[in-house]
């Protein structure tokens, strides 16, 4: 009989399960067969009162933060309207700036492409333009 070698609460070919009644805890060598006390039931009713509790607990701790959240938004709300004066005001920059680096990005994409010119196809352009051009297109 196979569990005639087994401590009890164990078994198996090798005592490594443990038997109906017993909680296994950890692995392999170490695996230790504890007998079961307590219910299912117990454990169950417990975890769900504690999560009810704990969502109670959010519930109120939220209810809290909206109430104090309604004075806060009044206070929120007059900044937020100076916000808008202010980016109103910057709007005009801002498109200002837009066209500015949009055209930046061409001429630099340009003297890219212009400063290989001469490499690939053994152009000569005055010293100046190509010292100029050799700065954008080695800047990749």
């Amino acid at each position: 009989d196979p569990r005639s070698y087994c401590k009890e609460g164990y078994k198996g070919p090798l005592c490594a399960t443990c038997e109906e009644g017993y909680a296994s805890v950890g692995s392999t060598e170490t695996l230790t067969c504890s007998p079961c006390t307590g219910s299912a039931k117990t454990t169950v009713v417990v975890g769900l009162s504690l999560t009810f509790l704990f969502l109670f607990v959010l519930l109120i701790w939220k209810l809290q933060q909206k109430e104090s959240g309604i004075e806060s938004l009044e206070s929120n709300l007059d900044r937020a309207k100076t916000q808008v004066k202010k980016v109103a005001a910057n709007f005009k920059l801002e498109k200002v700036l837009g066209k500015v680096e949009a055209i930046g990005k061409i001429s630099f994409s340009y003297f890219q492409v212009v400063g290989k010119l001469g490499f690939l196809f053994g152009m000569s352009f005055p010293p100046l333009y190509t010292q100029f051009t050799t700065f954008f297109s080695s800047v990749v």
